[in-house]
Parts: structure tokens; C-alpha cells; sequence
């Protein structure tokens, strides 16, 4: 069988479009092809042998760069196919949203194993179409384990959480941890927090997923002391809390001995090296009144992301450091990493609190340079800085029914305090002076209190 050309451009492709594409004569396609691809059919195409794998490869990669309609035609003239084959292309069909060219060639497999229906099942799940995902996972002969996990949690994750209960109930007896963990999750998630207990309850095994999402679940609604219980009751279980896990203890806590505790758990079990862990150390002891402790956790987080850096200037700006958001906020750019709306809304409120009218407005207009758009919020902010040409204008430029939001925010805002006093400006350091009392974090491991108890068996647990 001929094998699409490759040496040849397709009739009706301009001149401009070739010179976008990677490789001469790919077919006309409403996507560019992705870097790379040019190489990888050069490659193939002087294949002195191809075999089903390299075929199969080939069809992936196309898929996988969202170019159907090049993924199809390698698929056509193809030799023979496997059953990978067959599903490797269902699978490019349901992830793009094309389910009747997904459910024709389904339907066309000469066989089907358990791989190619859980694709489909879990394509149409993912898309929202559960009746159509219902249908197909009765007409499924050989369900395994993983198969009624599909159904369960897709099921859960579009809200049919009965559905997913009865589901959940008519798995066979060989229920893995992943089932009950699934059917846990879906209770937290919707805040049924007695059905979930429920279910924790009479698990045959609980590993730190298990136990990780019910204490989670308990800390989303504040209720505190029966997360930390269960954190107790977790550690005496043996089973070693991960980054998750603390995460969720340390959201619960009220001042800023508990964040230390927990400070010190993360330091012994070594997880603290962990980005999310540490962002959420951070936060927790600004909220607490701890901005040292909070700048010593930023620098000792050695991986630090975007939500690092903007966590830090909310830190700062809870405080009334208003400069040093602003220096934070320039290192972070100079370190590569992109800042989202809640970061400009960090940085605008620092300028605000520092009556900085000109560097508002500057950073006001950086927002299109990273591809954002200013939110109401973002506006609100400069207009509060000084009611300039630029604010107003932006204003004036929006939909109607959007500059009645922004009016209506901007009166609820009205009468909130003015201004705090302005911070020096001259104090160009980013770096806050060492405190005299900041504490090590390896010290921050106080033994009374709600945690004293867990840190103290995990001291021992791990015999330091």
C-alpha cells in the first residue's frame, strides 16, 4: 500500500503556507505543524524498513500536535494495524472532541481490549457526555478494576456523585485502594464529610492518599480538630505524612507556634525542599503575623515559582512593606517568571500603598505585554492610584454592561480607610535586615500545643 507523500506539495496550498510549514508537502491543515515534525518524517521517510511500531509512532506524534487530519491519512496507509493502532487514533479523535469520527472508527476495530474501551469511556466522561459513556460501559463485556474506576470518578466529577455511589457499589469484590479512594474523594469534594467518614472508616487498607483526602476534607470546611485527630490518628497508623498531608494540617492552623510546628515536621521528614509545601508555610505565617519566619521560608525554598514570588509581596504588603513587594516583584521578572492577575494585583496594590502614581501606571500597562488583560480589579486599583487620561480611558473602552461592574466596585470601595503612610522608597534592599528573634527553621519545633504531640513521635519516629 502507497504511503502518504512527502516529496510533493498538495494541490491548493499557497506559497504562503508552505513557507509555514515544517516539512514540504505536508497536507493543508488548519494547524501548523509542530516544531519537530519535519525531522520526524524525514526520518521515516527514509526508513529502509518500516514496522507496525514505527507507523504507530508516527500517527502519535501527529495526534499529539492536535494534526488530525495528518495523523488519519498515516493511519489510512498504513499496512496493518495492531490493536495500539486502531486506539491510538480513537483516542486523537475523543481528545480533540470529535466523538462520532472517534465512535466510527470504534466501532470498525476488529477487536477491542480493555485499553481502547476505557479510552473511549473516559473521553466521552471527560467531556461531559455521561450518558453516552453509560451506554458504552454496559455494552462492555470485560470490565477490569481500572474500568469501573473510569466510570466511578468520571461519574463524580460531573456531579452525579449518586450515580458514582451505586456504580462504586456494584464493583466486584476486588475493589483496589484507588476505588476507595475515588468514592472518598467525590464525598469530600462536595463537602458530605459523614459519607465520606463513612467509607474511610470501613476501608480494608488506608495508604496516604486515603489519608490525605479526608483530613483535606475536614480542613476545607474548618473543621480543625477533627483534621489534626485524624492526622494523629494517621501518624500512629505509621503511615508517613507527605507534602499533601501537611498542607492540609498547616491550613488549619491559628497562630504562628502551629505554623512552626509544622514547620519542623516538614523540616524532619525532609519535605520542606517541596515548592507547594513551602508556598504554604509562607503564607501561613504572613497570615499569622510572621513575616521573618515568612521571608526565611521564601529564601530557603531553593525551587520557587510564580506563586513564590506573589505570595511574598502579599506577605510584604499585609505588613506594610510596600517597597519590598515591589523589589520582590522585580526580582521575580528578572528571575523569568511570568506573573499572573493576582500578581499584578500585588503589585499595583504595593504602588498604591506607596502613593507610586507613575510606577502604577507603567505596571498597569505591562499587563498586555504578558497576554493578560486587565481586570476590574486591576482598574479599580489605578484609578485609586490617580484618576489619570490612561484609567479613564480603559474604562470608557468597556462593554456597558462591564463598566456598571466596575462603577458598582468601585462604590463599595468608596468609603474603605485611606491610604497607609508611605513606606521609604530610598530603601532600595529587597532583603529584610536578619531579625534577632526569627528562628531557625530546625528550631521551630515548639512541643506544646495542638501539634506538640505529633512532633514529638515523629521525632522519635525517625530517631532524631
Amino acid at each position: 500500500m502507497p504511503r502518504p507523500a512527502a516529496s510533493t506539495t498538495p494541490a491548493g496550498c499557497s506559497t504562503e503556507w508552505r513557507r509555514r510549514t515544517w516539512w514540504p508537502g505536508a497536507p493543508c491543515s488548519p494547524v501548523t505543524a509542530a516544531p519537530g515534525a519535519s525531522l520526524r518524517r524525514a526520518l521515516f521517510d527514509t526508513m529502509p524498513i518500516r514496522t507496525m511500531v514505527s507507523w504507530t509512532v508516527m500517527v502519535q506524534g501527529y495526534a499529539r500536535a492536535g494534526m488530525l487530519r495528518e495523523a488519519r491519512e498515516m493511519f489510512d496507509a498504513m499496512p496493518e494495524r495492531d490493536v495500539f493502532a486502531w486506539t491510538v487514533m480513537v483516542k486523537a479523535y475523543a481528545d480533540c472532541g470529535h466523538f462520532q469520527e472517534a465512535m466510527e472508527l470504534f466501532d470498525r476495530m476488529p477487536w477491542r481490549n480493555s485499553y481502547s474501551w476505557n479510552t473511549m469511556i473516559s473521553g466521552f466522561l471527560r467531556a461531559g457526555r455521561v450518558d453516552e459513556a453509560v451506554r458504552l460501559f454496559e455494552r462492555m463485556h470485560d470490565r477490569t478494576v481500572f474500568s469501573w474506576n473510569v466510570m466511578v470518578t468520571g461519574l463524580a466529577r460531573n456531579g452525579r456523585l449518586s450515580m458514582a455511589r451505586e456504580f462504586f457499589d456494584k464493583m466486584p469484590k476486588n475493589k483496589d485502594i484507588v476505588s476507595w479512594n475515588g468514592m472518598i474523594t467525590a464525598y469530600a469534594k462536595n463537602g458530605q464529610m459523614t459519607e465520606a467518614r463513612r467509607l474511610f472508616d470501613s476501608m480494608p487498607a488506608k495508604d496516604v492518599v486515603s489519608w490525605s483526602i479526608i483530613i483535606d476534607g475536614y480542613a476545607m470546611i474548618e473543621l480543625k480538630d477533627e483534621a489534626v485527630g485524624l492526622f494523629l490518628l494517621m501518624l500512629r497508623s505509621a503511615v508517613s505524612p507527605d507534602s499533601t498531608t501537611l498542607i492540609s494540617v498547616m491550613v488549619t492552623a491559628e497562630n504562628k507556634v502551629e505554623v512552626g510546628q509544622i514547620h519542623g515536621m516538614a523540616t524532619k521528614t525532609g519535605l520542606l525542599s517541596e515548592t507547594s509545601l513551602g508556598n504554604t508555610l509562607l503564607t501561613m505565617y504572613s497570615r499569622s503575623g510572621g513575616l521573618h519566619s515568612a521571608w526565611r521560608a521564601f529564601k530557603m525554598l531553593q525551587e520557587k515559582d510564580a506563586i513564590t514570588w506573589t505570595s511574598m509581596m502579599q506577605a510584604f504588603l499585609k505588613h506594610g512593606r510596600a517597597s519590598c513587594a515591589l523589589q520582590t516583584f522585580a526580582q521575580m521578572l528578572r528571575h523569568g517568571h511570568n506573573p499572573s492577575p493576582i500578581t499584578f494585583t500585588a503589585a499595583l496594590s504595593a504602588c498604591r500603598q506607596a502613593g507610586l502614581v507613575e510606577k502604577g501606571q507603567n505596571i498597569f500597562r505591562s499587563i498586555f505585554a504578558y497576554g493578560l488583560k486587565p481586570t476590574i480589579e486591576h482598574r479599580d486599583i489605578l484609578i485609586r492610584i490617580h484618576r489619570g487620561r490612561e484609567a479613564m480611558e480603559v474604562v470608557t473602552a468597556m462593554p456597558p454592561e462591564t463598566r456598571g461592574q466596575e462603577m458598582e466596585f468601585k462604590h463599595r470601595k468608596k468609603m474603605e480607610e485611606k491610604d497607609s503612610k508611605k513606606k521609604s522608597v530610598e530603601d532600595s534592599r529587597l532583603a529584610i535586615e536578619e531579625p534577632a528573634e526569627a528562628v531557625a527553621a530546625t528550631e521551630c519545633i515548639p512541643t506544646k500545643g495542638v501539634f506538640g504531640w505529633a512532633v514529638a513521635y515523629l521525632k522519635a519516629l525517625v530517631g532524631k
